[in-house]
């Protein structure tokens, strides 16, 4: 049994090299103990144990040693000490402290400046797409400490995370030019919505190079259909509408409302079902009595185009994700010209 598990050795000056401390244990049971093999969470830490056979009754010690050279920051670590025990066969010791570096050199009294070199990311994202609504997806990328210093990874508040998405890998510290694994999975059967979305996950760390970070997720989140045969297609709900596009034309002068309609048919044999009407620009309206059609039901959906400080040729679309399999995602191009001077503004060069 060991005397204690945790030890924090508090401030430490880089220039000792080694930081070091004993861990004592005692044989409290019947037999003799024998310790098979020891290790650490890092190669910045060196252990040293009791080789001997340790009797009933007799006390043993595990010494961590921690090196502080280019190592500047808090550090924790920890050391796995395994043994034929039959009580405690594995028990866990762990070290902390922070390790600092003079700001200033006393002979010449002059600030020293340190290069704390960058904290860099293998890809800029971690991009989910597509991903299906019916799918489990897992995507990886790798950091790496281009520091010359250690630098600890602070662990994540899991409150802050969508239900969505879930950190398989993460590390917890990074040696100088060690890479470490980011794995994040997401479940496309949680998300409550189509299209395109973005999560951005915070990392934060010892290092001076990123306190604070962060790693972007991005998804475009589609509908995952079974291929049909022709018999089973033509049962599925599907989308008509009267026209492909609306083209205002030439639109005199800017600033009014003006107004178009479609008209949205279920021409299949199942309920249609619309999930998205989304303007690519907000000066575009759309307005839907309802988003579900029953088979060979119709809507009128209405489009108003605020025209207010448009100039020359404008062109936007509405997009469109339903559950219909031929066509579960496009788009209906809403056009038109203007002057290209507003003929409206008062100030304007004539």
């Amino acid at each position: 049994m060991f005397d204690h598990t945790r030890f924090d050795f508090g401030p430490i000056n880089e220039t000792i090299k080694f930081a070091s401390h004993t861990f004592v244990f005692t044989n409290t049971g019947n037999a003799p103990l024998v310790i098979n093999k020891v290790e650490t969470s890092c190669g910045c830490t060196t252990p040293e144990w009791s080789t001997d056979t340790v009797r009933p009754g007799m006390k043993g010690h595990v010494t961590a040693r921690y090196e502080t050279i280019n190592r500047l920051g808090t550090f924790n670590k920890s050391i796995t000490v395994y043994s034929n025990s039959l009580e405690n066969a594995m028990v866990f010791l762990d070290i902390s402290g922070d390790v600092y570096r003079e700001d200033t050199d006393i002979k010449s009294n002059t600030e020293v400046t340190y290069n704390y070199g960058k904290v860099t990311f293998s890809k800029p994202a971690l991009s989910f797409s597509p991903l299906y609504d019916n799918a489990l997806d897992t995507q990886s990328l790798f950091v790496t400490n281009e520091t010359p210093n250690t630098i600890n990874i602070y662990p994540i508040d899991a409150g802050v995370l969508p239900p969505y998405l879930k950190i398989l890998k993460w590390p917890s510290s990074l040696e100088p030019q060690e890479r470490g694994k980011i794995q994040i999975a997401i479940d496309g059967k949680k998300i409550n919505y189509y299209g395109f979305g973005t999560f951005e996950i915070p990392m934060n760390t010892s290092s001076p190079a990123m306190p604070f970070g962060s790693v972007i997720v991005t998804f475009a989140r589609k509908q995952y259909f079974p291929k049909f045969s022709a018999n089973q297609l033509a049962k599925q709900p599907k989308l008509s509408l009267d026209k492909k596009e609306h083209n205002f034309g030439m639109i005199a002068e800017s600033g009014d409302l003006i107004t178009t309609e479609f008209k949205f048919t279920n021409s299949g044999k199942q309920l249609l079902k619309i999930y998205n009407m989304d303007p690519s620009c907000g000066c575009v309206t759309v307005k839907a009595p309802k988003k579900e059609l029953q088979p060979g039901e119709t809507m009128v959906v209405k489009v108003i185009f605020d025209t207010v400080t448009k100039k020359g040729y404008a062109n936007y679309a509405i997009g469109i994700i339903c559950n219909d399999p031929t066509n579960p995602e496009f788009e209906i191009p809403i056009k038109a010209q203007f002057p290209a001077k507003d003929r409206s503004c008062l100030t304007c060069p004539k």
